[in-house]
């Protein structure tokens, strides 16, 4: 995230430049239109932490309607190949490594450019909803 050099942004009328970015990082969520993978486990990518148990991350895969392809490409212990998954497929994979992320606000970069035409999806994000479509 890049510091504010000029102007202000506020979020619950507090100016996030007197936040340190360890918090303000913590609180956010950004998804990109440009997927970004790790070396490593499927399970890391998604989990970069370990916060979340296994169960948690099948529940948040199966709502983006991913479980299935996860399972056909080796399971959360193999190794992430980008190439067998569709662009969609990877914005998806991004929208549940946000949902297992507890945090306040999500913020969105044309995050269903590669999705094509689908229908209505809801997911609840901490105290609120994410709702995507196209």
């Amino acid at each position: 995230m890049l510091q504010i050099t000029s102007g202000s942004i506020l979020i619950d009328n507090i100016d996030i430049s007197t936040i340190s970015q360890e918090i303000l990082c913590s609180k956010l969520i950004v998804l990109s239109q440009e997927p970004l993978f790790l070396p490593g486990p499927i399970r890391h990518n998604i989990n970069m932490w370990s916060f979340h148990s296994d169960r948690e991350i099948e529940s948040v895969l199966r709502k983006v309607c991913l479980w299935e392809k996860i399972i056909e490409v080796g399971g959360l212990s193999q190794d992430m190949n980008v190439n067998q998954l569709s662009r969609g497929q990877q914005q998806l994979f991004c929208v549940a490594r946000a949902l297992l992320k507890d945090a306040a606000i999500v913020l969105l970069d044309e995050v269903t450019s590669g999705l094509g035409t689908i229908s209505i999806i809801t997911f609840g994000v901490a105290n609120g909803v994410l709702v995507l479509t196209t």
